[in-house]
């Protein structure tokens, strides 16, 4: 980056060494609806004082505990919060902070200092910790890195974001949460490009655009971009309307951490994708690790398991309203619950968490009988059932493996044997002694 006069602009963009030339263009927190504000008042833990999930309304309803009851926390995977900076003295934050850089100033105190603390409240709802205190995170074991871009009033640069994507790169993060915008340039999007192919996994907030289109660097195709839902899973009142949208999750009124160990509340797209940063930082730290699909890095096979790991909201499929449907942390498993085979062949599986088609229309979920090479044909599928064509010769019992993992079942009904029924021997021998005595 430089700083250069407007006169000089015409001569370097001739330059044939030049690829091109852009303004350092201004990038901002994505502004919280009017009536949210992240203050701390004790209304916030009179109403439901129980436990930290139920005042998490949106850790509860993706399913975090689930995960966090298998001991699936997100520990050992590192986070890049490009914010506002972090309180990272926060009692609910302290623990899982690990360090950072201030690039509004050029130090190594990524404080938060802005009016909201707008980035102390993202790194809550990620990983606030789960000591019995305020609220807890989605993944409360993951490790936080504060990436301060942004000034107290929410302001920053374009340069300072693209530096904290090479900061993250440099020191081997895992993912990326920006819940910050602006305006499209050649220089962010390639920096994007080029820290989601050295293998950052980059989760962005759509933006709060009231049914207007999705905002940069989140409808950046390198880039998962998030919008927000509501207690009723009803599509957020001030989120964009837009095919680059790729998932949902909880956005209105949540409850996270502010400044000096203060809590509050704010809604917003900036608060939907910390939900899916911290179920993706699940995904990762999850022992035994899921099955990566075949010639892909650890952040696509994470992307495409995201994509898989949802409530469909909306029209069936991925839609503009919710992408593919609302975030999972349960963090599915491969079950089968009945298997039926058929004298033709024909082997019907009811279970759970077999995936979906991929955009290529490749299976994510393959059905074969153990000690086959062969695989089954499948014929119909959804996440739930696979009717497949095994064969004449398929055994009884039959192995089902998705990205989620995998599972084996025997019939329950029909033959279990390659043998021809006794009765089509007599039968045979019938018919040949009624010809011999024609």
């Amino acid at each position: 980056m430089a700083t250069l006069p407007k006169s000089s602009l015409p001569e370097l963009n001739n330059h044939p060494l030049t690829s091109y030339i852009e303004e350092n263009a201004i990038v901002t927190t994505i502004e919280s609806p009017a009536e949210s504000e992240a203050s701390y008042t004790p209304e916030l833990f009179t109403a439901n004082t129980s436990n930290e999930y139920e005042r998490s309304w949106g850790v509860q309803r993706i399913g975090s505990e689930a995960a966090h009851q298998q001991g699936i926390t997100g520990k050992g995977i590192k986070i890049a919060v490009i914010d506002t900076g972090i309180d990272y003295h926060h009692e609910d934050l302290n623990n899982n902070y690990r360090g950072g850089y201030n690039f509004v100033d050029g130090n190594e105190y990524p404080l938060d200092d802005s009016y909201n603390s707008h980035g102390t409240h993202v790194a809550g709802i990620i990983a606030a910790e789960k000591n019995g205190i305020g609220v807890v995170g989605v993944a409360p074991e993951a490790s936080i890195y504060s990436l301060k871009v942004l000034n107290s009033q929410g302001n920053g640069l374009t340069a300072s974001v693209i530096a904290a994507l090479q900061w993250s790169v440099k020191y081997n993060m895992d993912i990326a949460n920006i819940s910050i915008q602006g305006m499209h340039t050649k220089a962010l999007e390639a920096a994007c490009n080029a820290a989601y192919d050295a293998g950052l996994l980059i989760v962005a907030a759509a933006g709060n655009s009231y049914g207007g289109t999705a905002s940069y660097p989140a409808a950046y195709s390198s880039v998962v971009a998030v919008t927000g839902t509501d207690r009723n899973d009803q599509f957020g009142f001030f989120a964009p309307i837009d095919t680059e949208i790729e998932l949902s999750a909880p956005g209105v009124n949540i409850l996270s951490a502010a400044k000096e160990s203060t809590y509050g509340m704010l809604s917003g797209t900036s608060q939907a994708a910390p939900h899916v940063t911290g179920t993706a930082a699940l995904m990762m730290s999850r022992i035994p690790r899921y099955p990566v699909l075949p010639g892909m890095d650890t952040n696509r096979d994470i992307r495409v398991k995201l994509q898989m790991s949802i409530l469909d909201l909306g029209q069936a499929g991925r839609d503009e309203l919710y992408g593919y449907g609302l975030i999972d942390a349960a963090l599915p498993k491969v079950k089968i619950n009945k298997v039926t085979c058929s004298d033709d062949g024909t082997v019907t599986v009811r279970g759970t968490a077999f995936g979906r088609y991929l955009e290529n229309e490749a299976s994510a979920t393959t059905l074969s009988t153990p000690g086959d090479t062969e695989k089954c044909d499948i014929q119909t599928w959804t996440t739930s059932m696979i009717v497949a064509d095994c064969g004449r010769n398929a055994s009884g019992s039959v192995k089902v493996t998705s990205v989620f993992g995998g599972a084996t079942g025997i019939c329950d009904s029909s033959i279990h044997s390659t043998a021809r029924p006794k009765w089509w021997l007599m039968e045979n021998w019938w018919s040949s002694w009624r010809w011999f005595h024609r």
